[in-house]
This record gives C-alpha cells, sequence and structure tokens, in this order.
C-alpha cells in the first residue's frame, strides 16, 4: 500500500530554493504545496516551473504544509527557521542553518522545546561518492585530511564569506569521517575588492584530536577559473581520493576490500551513481514519516561542531 505523499513548502526562489523545488516535484512521497518567497514574482516564476502555489506570505507558505524546506539566503535561515519550528512544521534548512552561535543556539533550543525534527542541508554526506569513500574508510586508522573546494567568480553568493560558502562542505565530511575536536588552527585568506570585510580565498590548517591525531588542510576559493571539489583522505595504509564534482573515488590498491595487491598506486573504485538532493530529501522525509527525529538527515546538533569549526577559522581571519 503507497503512503500518501508529504506535502512540503519550499521558503526561497532562488537557485537552491529551485533546486528543491525541482526534486520534490519529481520525488515519490512528495507533494510539492506551496513556494514563498517576499518578491512575489521570483516565486511566481518557479511555481510555473514546478507546480507549487506560490506566495509572498509566510502563514500562507505555512499553512497545510507537513514539511518545509528553507533555501532562502543565509542571513535569513534563522529567523525563518524560528518561524516555521514555532508553527510546528519539520524543517530541514540549507547550509548553514545559522550564521551566528546565538543564532544556532536558538534554533537548537526552540527545536528542542518545540519537539520539532531539524535537518540541515549537508548534501555532500550523501554525495555517492563520498557514501563509497566512508564505507572504505571505515575501521581504518586517518592521519591527514587535505580539501580543496574551488569555484569561479559568482556574484550569486554576496552575504557570506568563502568558509561558510564553500568550505563548509569539506569541513562538514571531514568531521563526518573521524569526529574529534580541532586544536592549533591556523588561517589566512583575502578578499578579492579591496576594502571588502569577507574573505574570498581562505587556507586553513588544524589537528583534529581524536585517538590519534589527524592533520588536516582546506582551501576554499572563489576566485579560480576552474571548479574543483576533491577531498583526500590518508590513511596508515594508502588513500583515498574523493570527487564530490565527478562523483568518483579512487584508492590505493591495497584497500579495496577484494584487492590482494599491496601497492599504493591509485585504482578507481565503483560508485553507485544517485542524486545527492534527491536522498537527502528523501532521507529527510523517511525521517518524519518512521517518527524518528534522529534519522531525518543531519540535526541541527549534529552539525553544531561543524558550524563552530567555520566560526573558529573566522575568528582567526577577522579577529574577532
Amino acid at each position: 500500500m503507497s503512503l500518501s505523499p508529504l506535502s512540503v513548502s519550499v521558503l526561497g526562489a532562488g537557485l537552491m530554493g529551485g533546486n528543491h523545488a525541482r526534486t520534490l516535484a519529481s520525488l515519490p512521497g512528495a507533494r510539492l504545496h506551496r513556494i514563498f518567497d517576499p518578491h512575489a514574482e521570483r516565486a511566481a516564476v518557479l511555481a510555473a516551473q514546478t507546480g507549487g502555489q506560490a506566495t509572498a506570505d509566510l502563514d500562507t507558505a505555512l499553512a497545510g504544509a507537513d514539511a518545509v524546506v528553507i533555501a532562502a539566503s543565509s542571513a535569513a535561515h534563522a529567523s525563518l527557521a524560528q518561524a516555521v519550528i514555532a508553527a510546528g512544521k519539520p524543517v530541514l534548512i540549507e547550509k548553514p542553518f545559522a550564521v551566528t552561535a546565538l543564532e544556532a543556539e536558538a534554533v537548537i533550543a526552540a527545536a528542542e522545546r518545540a519537539g520539532v525534527p531539524v535537518a540541515t542541508g549537508h548534501v555532500e554526506r550523501f554525495n555517492p561518492a563520498f557514501l563509497a569513500a566512508q564505507k572504505l574508510l571505515q575501521g581504518r586508522r586517518i592521519l591527514a585530511i587535505d580539501g580543496r573546494r574551488l569555484n569561479v567568480g559568482s556574484n550569486r553568493i554576496l552575504d557570506t564569506d568563502v568558509v561558510i560558502d564553500l568550505m563548509i562542505h569539506d569541513i562538514d565530511a571531514a568531521v563526518a569521517l573521524m569526529g574529534g575536536v580541532p586544536e592549533g588552527l591556523v588561517a589566512q585568506g583575502f578578499a578579492l575588492a579591496e576594502g571588502t570585510a569577507k574573505r574570498d580565498h581562505v587556507l586553513a590548517a588544524w589537528t583534529q584530536a581524536t585517538p590519534s591525531p589527524v592533520r588536516v588542510s582546506m582551501h576554499g576559493s572563489r576566485l579560480v577559473p576552474d571548479r574543483v571539489r576533491e577531498t583526500r583522505v590518508l590513511t596508515e595504509d594508502g588513500m583515498v581520493v574523493i570527487d564530490f564534482l565527478n562523483r568518483t573515488v579512487q584508492a590505493s590498491e591495497c584497500l579495496l576490500p577484494d584487492g590482494q595487491s599491496e601497492g599504493r598506486s591509485l585504482v578507481p573504485v565503483a560508485v553507485q551513481p544517485h542524486e545527492s538532493l534527491a536522498a537527502e530529501l528523501t532521507q529527510f522525509l523517511h525521517g518524519l514519516r518512521q517518527g524518528r527525529p534522529e534519522d531525518v538527515g543531519v540535526t541541527v546538533q549534529a552539525a553544531l561542531p561543524v558550524l563552530s569549526l567555520v566560526w573558529a577559522i573566522q575568528n582567526q581571519l577577522y579577529g574577532v
């Protein structure tokens, strides 16, 4: 017997809101309910493309929805989340779910007080390449992680720096792989435009204090002429290379589960393809159906250590 679809409203009709709306419109078990944007014409254009109902009124967007996705500008995430939680609606908030520690604490407190499931959109955890690599690395001693997330220049995101815009994905991947607490953080960066506060190009490095210390280095930029989404994980046995963009994995021969070779040459690893955002939304809806708030994906509580590391890097950059 098929279950009736859950009605989901999307808050924000920009690029990410469009991605969520289109995915929900084609996702089994979901029904795109309403699309909210304070710019009514943007909501109307996206609604015409996806079949949802457009509105510029937040209360109307929440009325009748079983769940909500927040995909507005980063600065609006926390305030919208508070409103959605107050309405008793389960919510998936695009990363970052808050831009300050005070906002994050307020969202988490509101969610726990209301008993409302709240997830955050760390979509790379659902990338098939990451899932394949995570399985391969399970139980292995990690020595070092090197993440590079480089992007061509864009005027789309102007309210955040490259750390919380791009590097956060690789920080999240590292935390998901090893846990631990950061120590000895150093970070440097610069902005393209003179007098601009928010850094567009950042290098950061630290030691992640796990049972065995892990050296971590991250490079994030939105100034380069090409796109790179790569994380290299060095273990005591060999290396795993995750290409998030092309959804491929390479690993030292000796790491392959059915391999007999002791060689460290990198060879391709089989990856089962799927669409990351669809997988994330499916997990969110599955957790809601099962009545298991801990299974809605990456909860805001689980995402807090990632944001704390983002803020620590920003403190190094801006001296606040």
